[in-house]
């Protein structure tokens, strides 16, 4: 009889351990892409990084007037670049699985948007070392910029 309820106790003590088992580490929450890009977006900074043919790291320098421009995303796909409240040539822009197009009749822009947890703030990132499809001007180097919704004051 002491052996029956040993085992038993042993069977319900196994089955109490597998089936309640659980992870110990939270579960970290995947970042969400920026919903809208629609909205005025003011630059915070800006710089470019470049670099070598052969890679080798060359400088990084910030873009001149970066703090005083920002874009205008409308929902039809028009974007409108600003400095110091002047327009530039609107261009048009295209958003999907965080990249984003920016074409213009100076060139076209392609950047990536790491996965962000906010809807106000954006990183931009454009790699174009080595690519043999933009002019030489904009070959070799990594442009990274920061961007921030604006809300107006209420």
């Amino acid at each position: 009889m002491f052996a029956s309820l040993l085992s038993r106790l042993l069977i319900l003590f196994i089955a109490i351990t597998i089936f309640s088992c659980t992870s110990k580490e939270k579960e970290e929450v995947a970042p969400a892409p920026v919903k809208s890009l629609v909205g005025r977006w003011d630059v915070l900074e800006a710089s470019v990084t470049y670099y070598a043919p052969d890679g080798q790291y060359l400088r990084t320098q910030p873009l001149f007037g970066a703090g005083k421009r920002y874009y205008i995303f409308s929902s039809d796909g028009t974007i409108e670049p600003y400095t110091k409240d002047k327009s530039l040539q609107t261009g048009y822009y295209t958003n999907t699985n965080n990249s984003l197009s920016l074409s213009f009749d100076y060139g076209t822009f392609q950047y990536t948007i790491p996965p962000t947890i906010s809807d106000t703030e954006l990183t931009l990132i454009e790699d174009t070392r080595n690519l043999t499809s933009v002019p030489a001007s904009r070959r070799n180097r990594v442009t990274l910029v920061s961007l921030k919704k604006y809300m107006s004051p209420e």
